[in-house]
């Protein structure tokens, strides 16, 4: 084992009994829903319950178990760790209090599986660090530090729950503008990557919809749903979501951004989900998208990554709607004034949705760690061998751990 691996080893070898430490101190990972630190700060609006005409019921708990893997091979067969990194760092952006998720942030663990040629393979319990962001998102981070070596894996497990929600559309439709939003509304107006909303393109497209009458001559949630109508209608074609390597295993999503995907009228179901975002911001509503994944039961189980969008209806929260399952339902015929399939409405009956986060990159990144954006970031420094080739992937695993608080 070189020395750079024997001081990781160490330093892996005593974190864990940090670890282990730290959990007991917290009391661990509790099965008692009354237990558990769920993220409800009063100073943090976001986290609230939604308030009439939406609501949230039926809630559930999980176990999530998010995992970054990247393996690097050398192009050099004289030096065939690939990574020499001074700093070895992942990051994930997690949404822990929104008002139909909310994470228990005593719960969050962290562990990493790192293997070189030169080391034995290191699995071990790291801690986790949280660092509140100015958008209400924590970043997670696990930091081994120095490495050199070919394959490394970084596991983050935290406990959630999620909540079902309704809307009544017609108490909804007669809300009214407000003279200003809210702090935790005004974030979502603003350009960021994959939303391009300041584009001309998108000021010009809600002047189309409107018929040139500004979006404020109607409610809230009827020029919410003409736009999102509006900009579903932009596509001709939706593609698949992910970017997967062999196996199925995925690496990423399929994403070229809200403009281009509206300009070319094809795109993900991704890139859909920032058009009507894109859309919406332009026209002066709050909106944002929802990163995370559908667990969903019975023959056709399993976990997959999924995006949808929500907008901020003043005085009642954030509603969520899926453009995809809009798009499927004929949302061009749909009267605006009725019930509308995928909008309003989160039913676990359609599979469980965990909100991971807001964005499809962490904040402050505008590009993917290292091909396709799949939420997580990469804090490194160092080198990398010339002519290495790399496959990182993404996996998620959910277990259900029974049924939530009701509030």
């Amino acid at each position: 084992m070189g020395s750079i691996g024997a001081s990781l080893a160490e330093r892996a070898t005593s974190r864990v009994a940090a670890c282990l430490m730290g959990a007991l101190a917290l009391g661990g990972v509790s099965e008692s829903a009354s237990a558990h630190a769920w993220a409800q700060d009063p100073s943090a609006p976001q986290g609230r319950p939604p308030l009439p005409p939406l609501y949230r019921g039926n809630p559930r708990i999980v176990e999530v178990k998010f995992s970054v893997s990247m393996l690097f091979t050398s192009g050099d067969r004289a030096q065939p760790d690939a990574m020499l990194l001074t700093q070895h760092a992942v990051e994930i952006p997690l949404t822990t209090s929104d008002s139909l998720s909310q994470v228990d942030v005593l719960s969050t663990k962290g562990s990493v599986m790192l293997a070189g040629d030169e080391m034995k393979t290191v699995q071990a319990a790291m801690p986790i660090k949280s660092e509140p962001q100015p958008d209400g998102t924590t970043l997670l981070v696990i930091d081994v530090g120095a490495f050199k070596g070919q394959h490394s894996r970084f596991d983050f497990t935290w406990l959630q729950q999620v909540w079902e929600s309704r809307l009544d559309e017609t108490a909804a439709a007669q809300i009214s503008w407000p003279r200003e939003w809210p702090e935790e509304a005004a974030r979502a107006l603003k350009p960021e990557p994959f939303i391009e909303s300041d584009a001309p393109a998108f000021a010009q497209f809600v002047q189309k919809v409107t018929g040139g009458q500004s979006p404020r001559s109607v409610p809230v949630q009827t020029a919410a749903k003409e736009l999102i109508r509006g900009a579903i209608g932009l596509f001709r074609n939706v593609g698949q979501g992910e970017m997967n390597g062999n196996a199925g295993v995925f690496r990423g999503f399929s994403l070229q951004g809200a403009l281009a995907a509206a300009n070319s009228g094809t795109g993900s179901p991704h890139d859909l989900v920032c058009a009507c975002v894109a859309t919406l911001r332009a026209a002066g509503i709050p909106a944002r998208p929802v990163v995370g994944v559908i667990d969903v039961a019975g023959s056709k189980g399993g976990v997959r990554f999924a995006s949808w969008g929500e907008y901020f209806l003043p005085g009642a929260g954030w509603v969520p709607f899926d453009p995809e399952r809009l798009r499927g339902s004929g949302v061009r015929s749909l009267a605006i004034d009725r019930d509308w399939p995928g909008h309003g409405e989160i039913d676990f009956d359609d599979g469980m949705r965990i909100p991971l986060a807001h964005s499809f990159l962490p904040p402050g990144k505008s590009t993917a760690a290292i091909q396709y954006p799949a939420l997580w970031g990469w804090r490194s420094a160092g080198a990398i061998m010339p002519q290495s080739s790399v496959i990182d992937t993404v996996e998620v695993h959910v277990t259900s751990r029974g049924k939530g608080t009701p509030d």
